[in-house]
């Protein structure tokens, strides 16, 4: 007793029989990752586009952290000490406390790029 083929089922044979030698030549399963820039390929120089890329972004990032933690810190100090209580100054007070708890965490990411993408504070750090 044969029981009755679902639609799903009859769909796939009847590709699998229409497919043709031809066809099949044609199915590619592997990927060649040199084709799509994966693979760092070295320079004349002896050193890659992508570890120029790498000290520019830290020279960057340490610069942001610098300027960022003398910055949002002297705003901070006037805001907080210095001028009058508006709702203007809370504002930027709030914002320098904002952009100074970020700028905080860029020496984890200056780590990271120099460590070669390899995070090395563990799971907990990267949540």
């Amino acid at each position: 007793m044969m029981r009755p083929r679902r639609g799903a089922e009859v769909c796939e044979q009847n590709a699998v029989r229409m497919m043709t030698q031809e066809d099949r030549d044609y199915v590619n399963d592997t990927y060649d990752y040199a084709d799509y820039g994966y693979v760092e390929e070295t320079k004349a120089g002896g050193y890659s586009q992508r570890e120029a890329l790498h000290i520019i972004s830290v020279i960057i990032y340490s610069l942001a952290f610098t300027l960022g933690v003398i910055g949002n810190g002297m705003v901070i100090w006037v805001t907080a000490f210095k001028s009058k209580r508006t709702v203007n100054s809370v504002w930027l007070q709030n914002l320098a406390i904002a952009d100074f708890v970020f700028v905080l965490f860029l020496p984890f990411s200056i780590d990271y790029v120099l460590r070669d993408f390899h995070w090395l504070f563990g799971r907990p750090c990267a949540s």
